[in-house]
């Protein structure tokens, strides 16, 4: 579905229903594993897995969407 929305779409989705956080956050997923997986050699010498990562980049992704306000003059992925 997250393919013929734009993130401006999304985001205005999400401020009417919380439901609509899944597809942001499976739109961002592939980019999520990849930054998770150039830290994974990182993240257990620290004792996290790389399940643990992508856990908290997908967090860290939904503070990014509840703080993100359109409007500033920047771009949702930036």
């Amino acid at each position: 579905m997250y393919r013929e929305l734009d993130d401006n779409e999304i985001l205005y989705m999400i401020k009417e229903n919380d439901d609509y956080y899944e597809i942001l956050l499976e739109k961002y997923k592939p980019m999520i594993i990849g930054i998770c997986k150039k830290y994974k050699k990182q993240g257990k010498e620290i004792g996290y897995e790389l399940e643990d990562l992508i856990q908290v980049a997908s967090i860290g992704l939904i503070d990014a969407i509840k703080s993100y306000s359109n409007n500033q003059d920047t771009l949702f992925y930036t």
